[in-house]
């Protein structure tokens, strides 16, 4: 994410103009939404839990994509954030579950394993401050649904029957330990995969419950979803006829 850069403007477009489009503080996660509080958009999350949302044009030409505008919103916690014990790192992802933003924080002990996540929502402005804010919400409002977490790809899906929320995490460490920014070729410098499992967020239990092994030495893993079954049985009964 630290590299991403938005097709917002035409490639002869000055790089001053570039420039203004882009945040000026580093890049937690990026995802498209069709429909949310700040409207349709690519939504872009800092490290100071902030978002930018850059809204398409709808008049491009066919594989053309630029932005018309960018715009910047400034998004308070509540209750405010406490400062992480020393040693601790924070990873920060979008996701849209039942039509709300969520803000899922991620915290990586000093020896970059996960030890714990909190999940916020994005609320309306509200008297008397009318601004923004990221409300920190309990594990009793977070029932029948799972979470799956990567940059610019996390989704929640729900559950047939009531549960606890569960959030399955991905390796990240590439993130602070270069993993996959080096020059030389991939395979010197593989995308680690022994941070991977599920959060039960009730007692905030870990369990390294997903394969660990081996990584991959030419991109981070991601999450692959399959289509429903009935859509799975469908594509079959094409295939064979």
């Amino acid at each position: 994410m630290d590299y991403w850069t938005p097709p917002m403007l035409k490639w002869d477009t000055p790089v001053n103009k570039w420039k203004k489009m882009l945040s000026k503080d580093p890049i937690e996660d990026a995802k498209y939404f069709l429909a949310g509080p700040f409207g349709k958009g690519f939504h872009v999350l800092t490290n100071k839990e902030d978002l930018l949302v850059y809204t398409p044009n709808t008049n491009d030409k066919r594989r053309e994509l630029t932005m018309s505008s960018v715009k910047t919103y400034h998004v308070r916690r509540n209750p405010r954030p406490t400062m992480p014990e020393p040693g601790e790192v924070l990873a920060r992802y979008l996701v849209e579950s039942r039509g709300k933003l969520l803000m899922v924080v991620r915290f990586v002990s000093s020896e970059k394993a996960t030890v714990a996540f909190d999940v916020f929502r994005l609320d309306q402005p509200q008297p008397p401050s009318w601004s923004w804010n990221w409300k920190k919400l309990t594990f009793d409002t977070l029932v029948d649904r799972s979470i799956f977490l990567k940059q610019g790809c996390s989704v929640s899906v729900e559950m047939r029957c009531p549960f606890p929320l569960n959030i399955y995490f991905l390796d990240d460490s590439a993130r602070f330990d270069g993993a996959g920014t080096s020059q030389t070729p991939q395979i010197e410098n593989p995308f680690p995969c022994r941070d991977a499992g599920r959060c039960c967020l009730v007692d905030q239990s870990i369990d390294h419950c997903l394969p660990r092994e081996p990584p991959s030495d030419c991109s981070p893993w991601v999450w692959f979803f399959l289509p429903e079954s009935g859509a799975m049985h469908r594509s079959s009964a094409m295939e064979s006829v």
